[in-house]
């Protein structure tokens, strides 16, 4: 399973290299003859000025180029059920964690879905 977990601080960020790494991880999986599936997670409040939203969008493009399958959940939409949220680890090839630095820290939301995925 593949492992991203990119953090904003408020500038804009350098994900050329998190991107590039992703696009060879595929094509190696493409050439197997495997599908794939991605998760992403997104853990900020959704605020619109929120740079790690600019990079979740740039990266989905480039998957769905790539013909790769794409989930997208944003954990704050999830408020009452984040609990059962790692459930949907299951199925993904591999997933993306995305969240905004406040507080020299990850968000809350963010922080409760780590501490539910425990069991998996």
């Amino acid at each position: 399973m593949l492992y991203f977990f990119i953090e904003g601080n408020g500038e804009k960020i350098d994900f050329t290299l998190k991107i590039y790494i992703l696009v060879i991880y595929v094509f190696n999986m493409q050439e197997r003859g495997q599908e794939m599936k991605i998760n992403i997670y997104y853990g900020g409040r959704g605020l619109l000025d929120d740079p790690t939203l600019y990079v979740i969008n740039k990266m989905q493009e480039v998957l769905q180029e790539l013909r790769v399958t794409v989930d997208r959940y944003d954990i704050h939409e999830y408020k009452n059920s984040i609990s059962t949220l790692p459930q949907t680890l299951k199925d993904a090839d591999g997933i993306i964690l995305a969240t905004t630095v406040e507080w020299l820290g990850i968000g809350g939301y963010m922080q409760q879905f780590l501490d539910a995925c425990w069991l998996y």
